[in-house]
């Protein structure tokens, strides 16, 4: 499997980010909650380093790709599953570098809650900094 850690040594915004290495035929994630209003809209914003990634041809070629799940108090999908909101960046595009993911959403009717998610579903070493949701 894979492995994921807090580590400080290339941070690039703060003191501290997210380093996952993700095994062929394997899958890193982080899942984040926060509340949220029903028809608000919403702006998720992190900084990523992608590096020695290569393609599984089995999955679309995006790394990271961003979920949005919106919920209701009790913890329920508000939407079916194809009304998620979903993002994604190009895995192979700009690696070795920092980067800035922006993914933009609104929330339906019944939203009080949301879960997002940051897939990296190719191979190779991931680093996540800054993560944050902005009201718009």
């Amino acid at each position: 499997g894979g492995s994921a850690q807090l580590d400080h040594d290339r941070a690039y915004c703060g003191s501290q980010y997210l380093h996952f290495s993700v095994p062929k035929d394997g899958l890193g994630a982080l899942t984040l909650q926060a509340n949220a209003r029903p028809n608000a809209g919403y702006r998720i914003v992190f900084d990523y380093l992608n590096s020695k990634v290569t393609l599984n041809p089995a999955v679309r070629e995006q790394a990271p790709i961003t979920r949005v799940i919106f919920r209701d108090d009790d913890g329920q999908s508000v939407t079916p599953t194809s009304k998620y909101s979903w993002d994604g960046a190009k895995a192979l595009d700009g690696q070795d570098r920092w980067q800035q993911m922006v993914h933009v959403f609104t929330t339906p009717d019944k939203t009080t809650n949301l879960s997002f998610t940051i897939f990296f579903m190719h191979p190779g070493e991931y680093w996540v900094d800054e993560v944050r949701i902005d009201p718009l």
